[in-house]
């Protein structure tokens, strides 16, 4: 397992249509699981339009301000686990957000069926609008 992970952050509030220059990428250590937690790396991530307003400042589910991690829902595999309802290996949903890593608790997953034929789609294939 890498030592480090990359996570995309708001960089500065955007003017406008959003672009590269308003993101950053930072680098950290990947975080160990404590008791009960489960780590998890990203294999698929849900853009959604709500982001945009995100990271306007003006979204019900919350602001991302400028050094803040951006948010997302994810589709993750668990890589390590200190918590006995999931194993290394399983695919997992969970807001891992637009990082290579992400820890979480328990009540934070959920598991997607081994015979699961495309595990994009548990994100549904329009996004959260789309659900």
């Amino acid at each position: 397992m890498k030592d480090t992970m990359q996570q995309i952050v708001l960089d500065h509030y955007p003017t406008g249509i959003p672009t590269e220059s308003d993101f950053a990428l930072r680098e950290q250590p990947v975080p160990a699981p404590a008791d009960g937690e489960v780590l998890c790396r990203t294999e698929y991530l849900s853009l959604d339009p709500y982001m945009r307003s995100q990271i306007a400042g003006r979204h019900i589910s919350g602001t991302i301000s400028p050094g803040d991690p951006m948010r997302g829902e994810t589709v993750s595999r668990v890589v390590e686990s200190r918590n006995t309802a999931f194993r290394e290996g399983e695919l997992v949903r969970c807001f891992g957000g637009w990082s290579t890593h992400s820890l979480h608790t328990g009540d934070e997953l959920t598991k997607l069926p081994e015979d699961f034929p495309a595990p994009s789609l548990a994100l549904s294939t329009l996004g959260m609008p789309g659900s």
